[in-house]
């Protein structure tokens, strides 16, 4: 009985240290695409950049456990290239997700949060444009 809990013990070890590893190499993946994105955007290239910012944001999304603050970086870089594209309707969506959860988990007083606010702003006057 005692080996059988130590297989099973050992093996359940094994599947969370592999669990955990694969969370580090997700993290890191959508940090390669949102930095391709920022160099894609940087060289004009935004149709691009926004191909990989949302690829970044769907591996941040797969990571379980993961904060969602750590989405909120993309969320601003994709709807960024979404307003250099003159598409403020999508950015707008995004830049709404961005604040909600800089709201939730840092409050409405904090300069991060103020910061995504300033975003969403930009994004409603252009629609109203």
């Amino acid at each position: 009985q005692a080996t059988l809990h130590a297989t099973r013990l050992a093996s359940v070890q094994a599947m969370a240290e592999a669990e955990s590893d694969r969370r580090g190499l997700l993290s890191e993946l959508a940090v390669l695409y949102n930095n391709h994105g920022a160099a894609c955007k940087k060289l004009g290239d935004t149709e691009n950049a926004v191909v990989m910012f949302s690829q970044a944001l769907d591996v941040h999304r797969r990571i379980s456990g993961g904060s969602e603050l750590d989405q909120v970086p993309v969320l601003i870089n994709l709807g960024a290239a979404h307003m250099t594209l003159g598409n403020p309707v999508a950015a707008e969506s995004l830049f709404v997700q961005s604040y909600d959860i800089r709201k939730e988990n840092l409050g409405e007083d904090d300069p991060k949060t103020q910061s995504a606010l300033k975003w969403l702003a930009k994004a409603q006057q252009a629609v109203k444009a």
